[in-house]
């Protein structure tokens, strides 16, 4: 089986991304919509897309990569919490970002990231409750 191998236009982590989406029959003239489940594989991915791009600070990428590493190895409670701030302080570099809306999908995997790992933890009869407001955390805060 041939596969691609990381490069300077392609990372491991873009990579390891595309390998998440799975689909059972593929006919190009349908023209699927390819979708990817919220993970920390895309996470990275968008972030090395980032760097490859300068779309976002070199220094703003590395407190997102360092907070992405340590909520990975927590529990889900605590996980939720750095990664509910870290997608409020996205959301606010999307503004001022050379990149803006790639940023904002970083921010929107994350907020599935840690809404997937608060209903991991769940009673299933819970599993459909709205989250809680969060407020805004400026950038510099991570």
């Amino acid at each position: 089986m041939l596969q691609l191998t990381p490069s300077d236009q392609l990372t491991q982590n873009e990579l390891d991304a595309a390998k998440l989406v799975v689909m059972d029959d593929f006919n190009p003239q349908m023209q699927p919509r390819f979708s990817w489940p919220a993970s920390f594989a895309v996470s990275r991915a968008y972030i090395d897309q980032l760097t490859r791009d300068k779309g976002l600070a070199a220094d703003r990428l590395a407190d997102v990569t360092r907070v992405l590493n340590e909520a990975e190895r927590a529990r889900p409670a605590v996980r939720r919490a750095a990664l509910t701030k870290l997608v409020d302080a996205l959301e606010y570099d999307a503004a001022l970002a050379e990149n803006g809306p790639k940023v904002q999908a970083l921010a929107g995997v994350g907020a599935e990231a840690g809404r997937t790992a608060l209903a991991a933890r769940r009673p299933a009869a819970r599993q459909g409750a709205s989250r809680p407001p969060v407020s805004r955390v400026v950038a510099s805060t991570l």
